[in-house]
């Protein structure tokens, strides 16, 4: 784990689009790793890898506890929704995709203008790291996203929900939603968006934000023929609970085996 994160690190540093990581490249390239007498220090590396590993089981704990998400176990109403789901008993209705959200431009620039610092992240087209290539300090107001966003790549075409105020990189957009979501809502909305992902690669840059505001979401709706978001909150919190169980359960038997 040490070594990967180090070729990694260079691999980013030291490789772009321009200057490919070719074969040769790669062969001549030089890592940092700690040495101990001349050798490389596997000790060392183990035990920073354990002490990480402990701190991030820490967090992990910290989070599904504030999260609700210790608790892996199904409500009654969490498994009608999922069995309504699987048995197709779930009444979907068609909405406008631009009925629902709004697609901008961003104001962009290039990765030089960067300064150093965590304060917002910049977004690029990558489809790595939720978009985010890297952070900077704060470089001015009018390029600055602010949060509770999508930003779109026009190169993957991937939807990434941005948490925190953002800069962008070039071929960016913003897309917003014109009704207020909970985080449930958010990471629903944030699949049904990438499934438009071949739809949006299928048609030229230029044509990219008709073709989403003119393209159409199936959605749950109640007896009012209205987006059901009861439905898409139980849904959402059932799906967290299963898939955050093996999670939970691994950092229960990190626990357990630390408590030996």
């Amino acid at each position: 784990m040490f070594i990967i994160a180090s070729i990694e690190k260079i691999i980013k540093k030291k490789y772009s689009y321009n200057n490919k990581a070719t074969k040769i490249e790669l062969k001549n390239t030089i890592i940092n790793l700690p040495s101990k007498n001349g050798e490389v220090d596997y000790e060392f590396m183990d035990n920073f890898i354990a002490t990480l590993e402990k701190s991030h089981i820490k967090q992990l704990e910290n989070y599904l506890l504030s999260s609700n998400l210790n608790d892996y176990n199904l409500t009654s109403n969490e498994n009608i929704a999922l069995n309504n789901f699987k048995n197709d008993k779930i009444i979907f209705g068609t909405f406008s995709i631009g009925s629902i959200f709004s697609i901008e431009n961003t104001l962009s620039f290039n990765k030089d203008k960067l300064i150093d610092g965590n304060d917002f992240d910049y977004v690029t087209r990558t489809s790595q790291n939720q978009g985010i290539l890297q952070k900077t300090k704060f470089v001015n107001e009018q390029n600055l996203n602010s949060a509770g966003n999508w930003s779109l790549g026009l190169l993957q075409m991937d939807f990434f929900y941005r948490h925190n105020p953002w800069y962008a990189g070039q071929f960016i957009r913003k897309v917003t939603s014109k009704i207020e979501l909970n985080r449930s809502a958010i990471l629903y909305f944030t699949v049904m968006l990438n499934m438009q992902k071949q739809n949006l690669l299928s048609v030229l840059v230029r044509d990219v934000d008709d073709k989403f505001l003119n393209a159409t979401f199936n959605l749950p709706v109640n007896k009012n023929k209205q987006i059901d978001f009861e439905f898409i909150n139980t849904f959402i919190s059932a799906m967290q609970k299963i898939v955050i169980k093996d999670v939970v359960q691994y950092a229960d038997k990190k626990n357990n085996a630390k408590n030996m």
